[in-house]
């Protein structure tokens, strides 16, 4: 109880502390650049990876094209569980299906509405990197005469950063498992993010903001789905409305969500009602 209590603040905390990190790398250092000039080649005045295939084509089309496929099963589960709910499944993973199906949409979908008004440009558009751009930071007041790069934040990594909310089928059950999954998947966007870089095609900070998007959505998220199943559970005093992986080996495929002692209290003060 304690450690869920302490995860409430730490995670909001963490989130706006890292995002003043974020602010700071891309203002007052200068590494967006400098990572930037390891995979420029400066004799050649290109970026040696921008069309080269595992690049150009595998990470930035067809992989891209396999999370899209997997969004869409996604959301065709989510929109089948809306029609007919706990028809095949239990409520509680119609509602996680929905979650996923959701940060499906939303992840993408906010980092390209930023992208569409944002005025940065990408590393091979600046001057300093073959183009003929001049490189501004996030903060920086840029002149109105100045054409729009629409390069900030990354959006092939929100592509596959998505995944992540595929952790909470094992939540909060199984805590370990679910952050060990999340982490994995996390980082296939982050790789994702990674190769756009080597290509010149993103900033280090464009790709890190595009993750700070990505964790507060999914943060977002799963505090939405916590709340409709508490609500659930308190309005019909059922239980088998938040099944989960099972935590223990021989508790079966599936137990509630909520812990023993919060479960107890719950359907408590749902009777007394």
């Amino acid at each position: 109880m304690r450690a869920r209590a302490a995860w409430r603040w730490y995670a909001p905390l963490a989130l706006m502390l890292s995002a003043v990190l974020l602010f700071w790398l891309g203002q007052a250092t200068d590494v967006d650049r400098a990572f930037a000039a390891l995979s420029y080649d400066a004799a050649r005045a290109q970026f040696p990876l921008r069309d080269h295939w595992i690049a150009s084509q595998f990470f930035h089309v067809y992989l891209k094209r396999l999370l899209i496929a997997v969004a869409c099963a996604f959301i065709a589960c989510a929109v089948f569980d809306l029609l007919r709910p706990a028809a095949y499944w239990s409520r509680g993973t119609g509602w996680r299906l929905r979650t996923v199906a959701a940060c499906a949409i939303a992840i993408p979908a906010c980092v390209a509405l930023l992208k569409r008004s944002s005025r940065l440009h990408c590393p091979w558009d600046i001057a300093q990197f073959g183009g003929s751009e001049p490189y501004f930071r996030l903060l920086d007041m840029i002149p109105a005469s100045a054409p729009a790069g629409h390069c900030f934040p990354a959006g092939h990594a929100s592509s596959g950063l998505w995944l992540a909310s595929i952790m909470i089928f094992w939540l909060p059950g199984k805590p370990a498992t679910a952050w060990r999954i999340g982490a994995g998947l996390f980082c296939v966007g982050m790789m994702m993010g990674l190769v756009q870089q080597l290509r010149g095609a993103h900033f280090l900070t464009h790709t890190l903001w595009t993750a700070w998007i990505a964790a507060t959505i999914l943060y977002a998220a799963y505090g939405v789905l916590r709340l409709a199943e508490r609500r659930a559970l308190r309005r019909t005093g059922d239980d088998r409305c938040v099944p989960v992986l099972s935590a223990t080996a021989g508790a079966g495929p599936l137990r509630t969500h909520l812990e023993a002692a919060e479960q107890e209290s719950v359907l408590a003060t749902a009777r007394r009602a």
